[in-house]
């Protein structure tokens, strides 16, 4: 008979152990299932104890209040080990978050809920003696390369080849289902029997079996994975890679809201793996490091993006919606069988409404966001009205005939250019070609945007009109003739310290897929980042970009804690107050999120600045682990907003 203490791998369960006997022959690795509130939930286990060598604890369990439960079935041995777990318990100490829904976060749902008992391989002794014993030197090789997306893929393809040499794996991180799938086809030639594809939309059935696959296989291989498959266990493993390192995409959505690049580091620490940061451009903390030799480049940083094309800024002057050199252009390649992408980053008819009279800004009723105005579906049931407005938060729905809530008036006013709005202008412009249409109002599977981007490719002259989320789908070695960003100002106007790094690398991302011209309309010529943008000069918006956070004591010079709160107005004021008192020594700042609930809800955030050798700190940490679960609790936030 054994004691085990487990750490349940679930969100909403606030012991992070519980403890366990079994007569199973169990061990620290294994994964089980449990019971909490009548739920059946996984289960880590992280020690075991013989009872009957253990006088100590049979006295304990006598005089315990509360009755021993019965651990549930093992489903899956030596399920992480060591290495992983301790990435992991640092990843959750620096969220301020327990070891457990850190877990829930990494690890894939398909094998959480695998029923199956399941044996991975076993580590070698000297792996087993590394993690154990702890002595062995750990030092990890940190790597980073700015590079073109062929460039970087050809020096990966090399590297691949070098480490199955050396019968070693490597594992490539992507931030993307569709940016894995483009360069899958580059990657995997000549060794797709080795090539294993893991992400999230697969079914838990061929995911299970692709894990499996991928554990068991005795040759080296190559892992193509999103964040899903980071924690594969492979015992030759030397090299992880993460693809396009800039990308939102890579911080968590949910609570925790860890950031998996901070995880796949610690990891590739923890195992003494390779890692290597790609992208176009690397974000400001990236080159930060770079500069001070804590990351070293693959090579010398590209300081300029090649010249392939024309890029050029237009002033967009009075209302149209695209310039008369866009319209040019278009009219041009009616006849010249080339391709042209614009990207419109605003979904919708209009991004913004107002009342005329009073100024207010139409508002969600659910969540506070501004409302959008769309062209209304016709299946849909209930709305008469060519328009309705919707929200892009929480999705509520609502009819557009309705006066300011404010004022009363019905003089309301659509601002802004969305893509609905840019459709109708090509369709007038373009009426015999074919448009494609790409945003998450229209597409909503990978499987129905790559069908659409094979009809675009295979169209003689066709117009790919699509938000950013267009840019994942579009492949460096079949570059549109012409792209067109029909505007950016409105991503400018947002008041967020990492927006001019947004703005550039869209631009940047969009230069390097495009053949011959690069037209971006905007009202804001002089603007410093457009005008770096125009140039393609990486060097020069990093050199701005870092001497402007350093000035204003932003990442990578301090780290943010941002603690978020909706409740009445009155409470919120009040219960802000006293957590600003407690948390005085850290100089807190206490302000209105950007976009507010309505008239008696407010949402308030809370922002720490600290020293970023000052994290993690026990004491705050341990606050803030004791805050209700109505603050949301943001550690390194994509956005203080």
């Amino acid at each position: 008979m054994k004691i085990v203490t487990v750490i349940p791998i679930s969100r909403g369960i606030f012991r992070e152990y519980l403890t366990y006997f079994t007569a199973q022959e169990v061990e620290a690795g294994d994964l089980a299932k449990i019971v909490v509130r009548n739920k059946a939930t996984s289960a880590l286990i992280i020690k075991t104890e013989s009872l009957s060598n253990s006088a100590s604890t049979k006295s304990e369990l006598r005089s315990a209040e509360f009755k021993l439960k019965k651990l549930g079935l093992v489903i899956t041995k030596q399920f992480l080990d060591k290495q992983v777990i301790n990435a992991a318990q640092e990843t959750a100490d620096y969220y301020a978050s327990s070891l457990g829904v850190v877990l829930k976060s990494l690890l894939p749902q398909a094998l959480l809920t695998n029923n199956k008992t399941r044996k991975n391989n076993k580590k070698t002794e000297t792996e087993l003696a590394k993690s154990e014993t702890g002595k062995a030197e750990i030092k990890t090789e940190k790597l980073a390369l700015q590079d073109s997306d062929l460039e970087r893929l050809t020096y990966y393809k090399s590297l691949i080849r070098e480490e199955f040499a050396k019968k070693c794996s490597v594992l490539i991180c992507f931030a993307s289902l569709a940016e894995l799938m483009n360069a899958k086809n580059i990657l995997e030639k000549g060794i797709s029997a080795y090539t294993v594809i893991l992400h999230s939309q697969l079914s838990p059935k061929v995911f299970l079996e692709t894990w499996h696959e991928a554990v068991t296989n005795k040759h080296p291989v190559l892992i193509l994975t999103t964040v899903s498959g980071l924690t594969l266990p492979r015992n030759d493993l030397s090299t992880i890679i993460l693809e396009r390192e800039s990308a939102a995409a890579y911080r968590g959505f949910a609570r925790p809201f860890i950031d998996y690049r901070y995880f796949a580091e610690k990891l590739a620490q923890a195992k003494s793996l390779k890692l290597i940061l790609g992208d176009i451009l690397l974000r400001p903390e990236t080159g930060y490091r770079l500069e001070n030799r804590e990351i070293m480049p693959v090579q010398a940083p590209r300081a300029r993006l090649a010249s392939l094309n024309e890029t050029k800024l237009l002033n967009v002057a009075g209302s149209d919606i695209l310039t008369t050199e866009v319209k040019s252009l278009i009219a041009e390649t009616n006849h010249s069988h080339e391709k042209i992408f614009l990207l419109a980053n605003r979904r919708g008819l209009a991004p913004l409404i107002v009342c005329d009279d009073c100024g207010q800004a139409m508002l969600c009723g659910n969540c506070g966001a501004p409302v959008v105005l769309h062209q209304a579906e016709k299946a849909q049931q209930g709305i008469k009205e060519t328009t309705i407005f919707r929200c892009h938060q929480c999705g509520e729905t609502r009819t557009s005939e309705e006066k300011c809530k404010h004022c009363q008036s019905w003089r309301l006013r659509a601002l802004g250019t969305g893509i609905e709005k840019v459709a109708a202008e090509l369709k007038t412009l373009a009426p015999h070609r074919a448009i494609f249409q790409l945003d998450s109002d229209h597409i909503k599977t990978y499987k129905q945007a790559s069908d659409l981007m094979t009809k675009f490719y295979q169209s003689q002259n066709g117009i790919l009109l699509g938000t950013e989320m267009a840019l994942n789908y579009l492949a460096e070695a079949e570059k549109v003739a012409h792209s067109v960003v029909v505007t950016v100002d409105a991503m400018l106007a947002l008041p967020d310290f990492r927006i001019s790094e947004r703005v550039f690398t869209l631009i940047s991302r969009l230069r390097a897929l495009t053949s011959k011209t690069l037209l971006i309309q905007t009202r804001q010529e002089q603007n410093e980042t457009l005008a770096q943008a125009e140039r393609g000069n990486l060097l020069e918006f990093y050199r701005s970009e870092i001497a402007l956070r350093e000035k204003l004591v932003y990442p990578p010079f301090s780290l943010l804690i941002k603690i978020t709160r909706e409740a009445t107005t009155t409470e919120n004021r009040q219960i802000f107050k006293l957590l600003a008192q407690r948390l005085e020594k850290y100089e807190p700042a206490v302000y209105p999120a950007l976009h507010q609930p309505g008239k008696h809800i407010s949402r308030l955030n809370l922002l720490l600045k600290l020293k970023t050798s000052n994290w993690p700190d026990a004491e705050l940490a341990n606050k803030l682990k004791a805050l209700p679960p109505d603050f949301v609790i943001h550690v390194d936030p994509e956005s203080v907003l």
